[in-house]
């Protein structure tokens, strides 16, 4: 007879051994997951100590990046990234790291700073809290004179110790000869390559300095313009107050030189009396001087303003329309007519 009992007993006892395999398993894996995450803990930690003060490349020479205000420490990581001061993920993550660490984010300042290669992370971060000198932002609008350009920056530098810039010597430089062709513009007059835009100028900055960082804006920005081009862009930068105005304007003003007409834009008037708001005169208004458009066909001998991206586009890409005269209001609203009875009857409708 079959021992019922005995099979049964052996049954258990094979049972009984599978929970203290498991366990085990699960010893082994819960021992290699603490591995890990010591590992993972340490790793960083021996890559960041290692990091810290090793220099960046043994290169000595230095690399100028500027740092816009009100930039975070990621925007100013991605720019010590895109100026290969920071080069390995190594690198970035001790960065990032050691200004966490130190409670850094708010003393990074704005401002240039001259980085060596050879730096270490903890230099680097003492460079960009410490600028040796503060630099001046300078905001240019679209529009001005260059004597009105001379005397903005002039203002921001009034007061400041060690400041050496020269509003006159600005203003001479832009007719001088010699300095002209040296920045590779052949012109007698620089009224029109001043290019509107925000500037960082360091403290020591002269007059050359900044007249050359303007011009070499221009050429970045703009290029190649024709020197007739540049003084419609001029004359629409002052007779344009919007994107829709400019491009009519434009196309009203080709037409006109094309066809010979006097442009009849007071802003090359009022350009001849250096001032915007200057309320001409009737005998004013005949003066025979060059830049009466009134009076004289044609374009003026010199741009009226230094203009904007936007008025240059609008030069070079006019709108073709069939209007031929254009006035504006007194909230600066621009009507445009066909016709000079159109033209009249915006001027009695709009204007008085």
């Amino acid at each position: 007879m079959p021992n019922y009992r005995s099979q049964k007993t052996t049954s258990n006892s094979r049972g009984s051994r599978t929970p203290r395999r498991g366990l085990g398993c699960f010893i082994i894996v819960l021992v290699f997951i603490v591995l890990f995450v010591i590992a993972a803990l340490l790793i960083p930690r021996r890559i960041y100590n290692s990091t810290l003060d090793s220099q960046i490349s043994l290169n000595s020479e230095s690399v100028k990046i500027i740092v816009e205000e009100g930039s975070s420490t990621a925007s100013v990581l991605e720019l010590l990234k895109t100026n290969e001061v920071i080069k390995t993920s190594a690198q970035e993550y001790t960065f990032r790291y050691y200004v966490r660490e130190n409670n850094l984010d708010s003393s990074l300042q704005a401002g240039s700073f001259s980085i060596p290669n050879n730096s270490t992370i903890v230099e680097i971060t003492e460079i960009l809290q410490n600028a040796k000198a503060p630099d001046i932002w300078v905001t240019i609008p679209e529009g001005l004179r260059k004597d009105q350009i001379a005397s903005l920056i002039s203002e921001q530098y009034e007061g400041r110790e060690f400041a050496v810039f020269s509003e006159q010597e600005f203003i001479d430089l832009t007719t001088d000869p010699s300095f002209i062709s040296t920045n590779g513009f052949e012109v007698s007059d620089l009224e029109g390559y001043l290019y509107p835009d925000r500037y960082l100028l360091p403290l020591e900055a002269n007059a050359q300095y900044v007249l050359t960082a303007m011009l070499d804006n221009f050429k970045n920005r703009i290029g190649d313009i024709t020197y007739e081009e540049l003084i419609v862009a001029s004359m629409i930068e002052r007779e344009g107050y919007t994107d829709f105005d400019r491009p009519k304007i434009a196309d009203v003003i080709w037409k006109r030189l094309e066809d010979g007409e006097t442009l009849g834009i007071d802003a090359t008037l009022l350009y001849y009396y250096k001032d915007w708001k200057y309320v001409l005169t009737f005998d004013e208004l005949n003066l025979d001087q060059p830049y009466n458009t009134r009076l004289n066909p044609g374009l003026p001998p010199t741009p009226i303003s230094n203009p904007g991206k936007a008025s240059i586009d609008a030069t070079l890409n006019p709108e073709t329309t069939s209007f031929y005269f254009y006035i504006h209001d007194t909230n600066g609203q621009a009507y445009f007519a066909e016709n000079l009875q159109q033209h009249n009857s915006n001027i009695v409708k709009y204007l008085q």
